[in-house]
């Protein structure tokens, strides 16, 4: 072949395997071409090419991850490694896909590294996969447990909460494979836990929880948001129960504070170990249990107050209509009987129209105060004065205004004060004499006729020892201080200084008030008050409401008795306003007793009074208690005294007196002595009685009603009962005299008492033209001149024109238009003349609480005199500025 040929055939077999490389689909080879030598060449290079075509193809497949594709042929043996690779990917691939299924068991040899490779990624599958099952199959229960817990506490009702919680508490137990769980919740001032709920509720889980206090260590983790795990029991050996071998404690915080925990011992010998995920898991589902707890304690409480809410709003309703009976009923009397009045031509029918119409009037106003008092409780204004006073005289008082009801019911009064008891005070007389007599108003409205009450004063550290508390004790101004609580518990209690409970009787029970009892030094005194009574007695669901503001025992009491129901509420809260506390024992059909202690302050202007000793006296009673109580006053002043419970006995021992030639000096004789009667009984031994002995008629009923009558006897004194130890001072020491005349002015006796005060001027300023009539009345016997101004305005202008110290007084109302009371006063003292300085200001006015009268000092006065107007305090005022 020419040399040119082969340089042609050179370039078409270049050209050929070139698109053979990079265009398969031009490569042609046209073998015709070819010489008949050559053909056979081409035809194996043919073959050649097609198998690097088809071996080009499978890598180019493989190499994209494509296993789908067309194979080479079984004649190209050149991608036989090809064939056996798409095999093995072919193979993995399934395996892959099996794996993914979930089967784990696949595993590959036959790719060198990779193979190691697959297979170590098939193992991490499988632990990855049984590790996300176990978490999935975790995750689950605890879904399952806390939705558990909150279906259980989400619908529950009251009456199963307890029930539900101890369920949850028993789900916790089973998810987490413990024996015990239970919850506490802190008490937040001593950090003391206290057990709620447990489970098991058996008692042997009780008995395994701890047996003395929390440690202080483990509390404080729990405060800081730490949980307690105790893997060994061995540092704290008695501790717990010997069956308890770790311990687990899990805070549960509200509100970034430690509400409290749950506790779960654990039993087993084997250490029991919890993971942070538990942890976590354990204290969502007890916060569930915590949010429930609140919400219980939040739904409780709710209720309780629209339960209150609807019992005051039904009280005070109920107190509304009764207020509308009680004030209408004096206004009737003061309405009808001034009607009365207007056509009364007899002067006894007047005096009787007049007396019902001034009773009702302070009836009224009492009501009004009541109220008042209650209104200025509830807004915590109430406020003590501190004043000397005479107890026994506050006491004579309290008996005047309660004597008349004595007397209509035929009552016995006694009143006992102790012998070691300061009568001369120091603290607010009003606001003690109103508590007394609220409970001495009580007792005599709930017993019935002939039923007999007591009250008995005593110096309370004369009486016992105060019992010290040593943990309960703090220190307050060099003072020890004991907190008291008194609870009703079982129809038993104990009061604060040791009073028994009521008697082991069914029915009785005793109702209490909390206060503060001090342990008091020399300058300050505590005396305990207690009044008893032989009415109609209590139930303990009737005390349980007794000291609430607008409320009665018993909605049928204001019925039957009337009354506000605000006395008890009024005593209570001045009783706590003195440092004290009140008490009553009740049983129904057997009365009352009431006790109550205040603390006042000793006046060190104690009143010894004058000691008659070497006297004789005889008394004469049928009440035996009454006959020991007098001899106990007398043998306080030195003097003997002899008793006897009827005429008989004490004819007997008159007899003997004169024949001893040692006569009575005084004789005091009840004028309810049982058969014959006092007076009688003196008529029958009149003859026995010395020339020089003084008798004396003792009663509950007031003098003129048996002044005549005695006195034909012979008597010519009387001693009211019930008796004070003064009272009867008083006549011990008029026995040096032996006058024999007049009767005995007992301290505060009602006597007639006569004020002139003629010269004197005063200027009356009020807008109220009754007002001004009103007090010209009750001062024209006192012969005093009065200009009357209707203004602020007017009075300034009638002082400034008058002659200097023309004005003696000024009273000053308070409320006017234009000027009030308080500016016209200080104007008044502004006033560029001497006497303007110094004239008396008395406020006259209608604002009757204490700041009132503190204001009126203020603003330049000397005295508040509330209306209505006391005619016998209006002339105790004006005696004080005007009889100097």
């Amino acid at each position: 072949m020419a040399q040119e040929d082969l340089r042609a055939l050179d370039d078409y077999l270049f050209k050929y395997l070139r698109d053979v490389l990079y265009a398969p689909s031009k490569a042609t080879l046209d073998l015709s071409r070819l010489p008949d030598d050559l053909q056979q060449f081409g035809k194996g290079l043919q073959f050649f090419s097609q198998c690097a075509m088809e071996t080009a193809a499978v890598a180019k497949a493989l190499s994209k991850g494509a296993l789908s594709g067309p194979l080479p042929s079984r004649q190209n043996e050149m991608a036989a490694p090809l064939k056996s690779l798409h095999a093995s990917l072919s193979h993995l691939t399934w395996q892959t896909k099996q794996v993914a299924e979930g089967d784990y068991n696949q595993h590959v040899d036959f790719m060198g590294d990779f193979s190691n490779a697959f297979n170590i990624m098939v193992r991490l599958l499988e632990e990855r996969w049984h590790s996300l099952e176990d978490l999935y199959r975790r995750s689950s229960a605890y879904i399952r447990l806390i939705h558990k817990i909150g279906e259980n506490l989400l619908s529950i009702g009251g009456s199963r909460y307890a029930e539900a919680v101890v369920h949850s508490l028993k789900d916790l137990c089973e998810t987490f494979n413990c024996a015990i769980v239970s919850l506490w919740q802190m008490d937040g001032e001593n950090r003391k836990p206290e057990r709620l709920f447990h489970w098991p509720v058996e008692e042997k889980s009780a008995s395994l929880m701890i047996r003395t206090d929390w440690p202080k260590e483990w509390l404080d983790d729990l405060a800081a948001g730490r949980y307690v795990f105790v893997g060994s029991m061995a540092p704290w050996e008695g501790l717990f129960s010997q069956e308890v071998r770790s311990f687990l404690a899990i805070p549960l915080s509200v509100g970034g504070r430690l509400w409290g925990f749950m506790a779960m011992p654990g039993l087993s010998h084997e250490e029991k170990a919890y993971t942070e995920e538990e942890i976590s898991v354990m204290t969502a589902g007890g916060l569930l249990i915590v949010s429930a707890v609140l919400a219980k304690e939040m739904t409780d409480s709710l209720v309780a107050a629209r339960e209150d809410a609807l019992r005051a709003t039904r009280v005070k309703s109920e107190f509304l209509s009764r207020m509308s009976h009680e004030m209408r009923t004096p206004m009737n009397a003061i309405i009808g009987m001034t009607s009365i009045a207007k056509g009364a031509n007899d002067e006894k029918k007047l005096q009787f129209c007049l007396s019902t119409i001034e009773t009702s009037s302070q009836h009224l106003l009492n009501l009004i105060n009541d109220v008042l008092d209650m209104s200025k409780i509830e807004a915590g204004k109430l406020e003590l004065d501190a004043a000397p006073f005479d107890l026994e005289k506050m006491l004579m008082k309290v008996c005047n205004i309660i004597e008349e009801r004595v007397e209509q019911k035929n009552q016995t009064l006694r009143v006992v004060i102790g012998k070691g008891v300061n009568v001369r005070c120091i603290g607010d007389e009003m606001r003690l004499s109103q508590v007394v007599t609220n409970l001495f108003s009580n007792a005599v409205k709930f017993t019935p006729e002939k039923g007999k009450i007591l009250l008995t004063v005593e110096d309370v550290e004369e009486v016992e020892e105060v019992e010290k508390v040593p943990e309960e004790t703090v220190a307050e101004g060099g003072r020890e201080r004991l907190r008291l609580n008194v609870q009703n518990q079982g129809g038993r209690a104990r009061s604060p200084l040791g009073l028994s409970g009521p008697p082991e009787t069914p029915g009785v029970a005793l109702s209490s008030c909390q206060g503060t009892t001090e342990r008091t030094g020399p300058e300050r005194i505590r005396l305990r008050f207690s009044v008893s009574d032989t009415g109609i007695g209590m139930t303990p669901e009737q005390m349980e409401r007794l000291f609430g503001a607008f409320d009665q025992a018993d909605a049928s009491i204001a019925r039957r008795y009337g009354g506000t129901g605000l006395g008890l509420a009024i005593s209570k809260k001045i009783v706590e306003q003195m440092n004290g506390w009140i008490e009553t024992r009740s049983e129904p059909g057997k009365g009352s007793t009431f006790v109550f202690e205040v603390e006042l302050e000793r006046d060190p202007q104690q009143d010894a009074g004058v000691v008659v000793e070497g006297r004789r006296v005889l008394v004469v009673d049928g009440d035996p208690e009454s006959l020991e109580q007098f001899r106990s006053i007398t043998d306080r002043f030195g003097v003997a005294s002899d008793a006897a419970e009827s005429g008989e006995r004490a004819a007997t021992l008159l007899n003997a007196a004169l024949r001893s030639r040692t006569p009575y000096d005084v004789i005091f004789v009840d004028c309810d002595l049982p058969e014959k009667g006092g007076i009688e009984t003196v008529r029958s031994f009149a003859s026995g009685v010395d020339r020089g002995t003084v008798v004396l008629m003792a009663s509950f009923l007031k003098w003129n009603a048996i002044e005549e009558e005695a006195g034909q006897a012979g008597i010519r004194r009387f001693l009211a009962k019930p008796l004070f130890p003064s009272s009867i001072r008083s006549v011990l020491d008029e026995l040096r005299e032996k006058d024999g005349g007049e009767r005995v002015a007992l301290p505060d006796d009602p006597v007639e008492r006569t004020l002139d005060l003629s010269g004197r001027q005063i200027l009356l300023t009020d807008d109220v033209e009754l007002n001004r009539l009103i007090v010209r009345e009750l001062l024209l016997e006192t012969n005093v001149g009065i200009d009357e101004a209707e203004s602020g305005e007017k009075a300034l202008s009638m002082f400034e024109e008058s002659p200097e110290n023309y004005y003696d007084l000024v009273f000053m109302d308070i409320q006017m238009p234009g000027l009030d009371g308080y500016e016209t006063t200080r104007r008044l003292r502004s006033l560029a003349r001497p006497d303007a300085k110094t004239v008396p200001v008395i406020a006259l006015t209608a604002d009757a609480y204490r700041e009132d009268a503190e204001r009126a000092i203020e603003a330049g006065m000397n005295g508040h005199l509330a209306k209505p107007v006391e005619i016998d305090r209006m002339r105790d005022l004006l005696a004080g500025h005007l009889q100097r």
